[in-house]
């Protein structure tokens, strides 16, 4: 087992990183193999031709994780891989508050953190989002996300953030000023996505201070549409100078319609990656047939309708 810190600098996390990466055969490998991947990444629409730049990328080792049971039958007769017990041996940690630091051996990017839960608990988000405003000043140059237990979590039944490169959040790092302000709280505001400048709706809190974001969340969280065993949701964070940005995408389905490995389906389960424009595949057969006709149809099916989102707004304003 790798060591453990308590200290914090601007970089220690992607030092600690690149230190798993020179001691870990898998990740080094899979490392590789990404840069490979990023290399013949496909480009799907420009930021000329629409609101949003797309991507599509061809990572086979990704399949585990597109393709991951998620039912409670199939995740108690697995073993939890986030569980230290279960855990690789070259696998280090950074112990942070109540959760490690882990560098995730199959990356999405060149520094893909898994930031888990010390106790096997969950992927509930409610109460825990200070936290993640907290991750985005231990890890300023990455953005942290967080999939809900049916948005794309591998792993719901163990609480869980990940934290990846700002680039990768470029589709919104766009001005606010191209959304439409519906709330402030304190010096926080609160945003929604207008529909000629976005690929599916969406909400942004830029928050000032961090009680201001707990509350505007929370007021959120109460007026998504009702599920289980959580409201549908991902969550992307990033710090922005003094302010913390908040993407969050309400869902109202976990896989688009066509999901699978059969005849004329495809194997792309969507998550905070895919939301933020950048779409992850295993096979070469769904990397080759992806295109931006079934991009948006993926966001259609998995995301709320324009309505669907007024009437979370709705609700939201009426607890003002």
């Amino acid at each position: 087992m790798g060591a453990k810190t308590n200290n914090y600098t601007d970089s220690i996390a992607e030092d600690f990183y690149d230190y798993e990466a020179d001691n870990w055969q898998l990740l080094n490998d899979n490392l590789d193999i990404l840069s490979k991947a990023i290399e013949n990444e496909k480009k799907l629409l420009s930021i000329d031709e629409g609101p949003w730049e797309v991507y599509a990328r061809l990572i086979e080792y990704r399949k585990g994780s597109l393709s991951a049971k998620i039912d409670n039958k199939s995740l108690s007769q697995r073993p939890c891989f986030l569980c230290e017990e279960n855990r690789p041996e070259e696998q280090g940690i950074l112990d942070w508050e109540e959760y490690e630091i882990l560098a995730n051996p199959y990356p999405l990017d060149d520094y893909h953190f898994t930031i888990a839960a010390r106790e096997h608990v969950p992927q509930r988000i409610k109460g825990r989002i200070k936290d993640m405003a907290k991750l985005t000043r231990v890890m300023p140059d990455n953005c942290v996300f967080y999939n809900g237990p049916l948005c794309g979590a591998s792993a719901p039944d163990h609480f869980h953030f990940q934290g990846i490169k700002q680039v990768l959040s470029i589709n919104m790092w766009r001005p606010l000023s191209e959304l439409k302000e519906i709330a402030k709280i304190g010096k926080s505001k609160v945003y929604r996505s207008v529909p000629e400048k976005s690929l599916y709706p969406y909400i942004i809190i830029d928050s000032a201070a961090d009680k201001d974001l707990v509350l505007i969340f929370d007021k959120l969280y109460d007026s998504l549409p009702e599920a289980e065993p959580e409201p549908m949701m991902n969550i992307v964070m990033y710090k922005d100078g003094g302010r913390v940005r908040t993407l969050i995408v309400p869902r109202k389905r976990h896989r688009p319609s066509f999901y699978g490995t059969g005849e004329g389906e495809m194997l792309i389960s969507p998550a905070s990656i895919e939301m933020l424009g950048t779409f992850v595949t295993s096979r070469k057969e769904d990397f080759d047939r992806l295109d931006l006709d079934t991009v948006k149809r993926i966001y259609q099916e998995v995301t709320l309708s324009e309505e669907e989102l007024d009437e979370v707004i709705d609700r939201f304003m009426n607890q003002q």
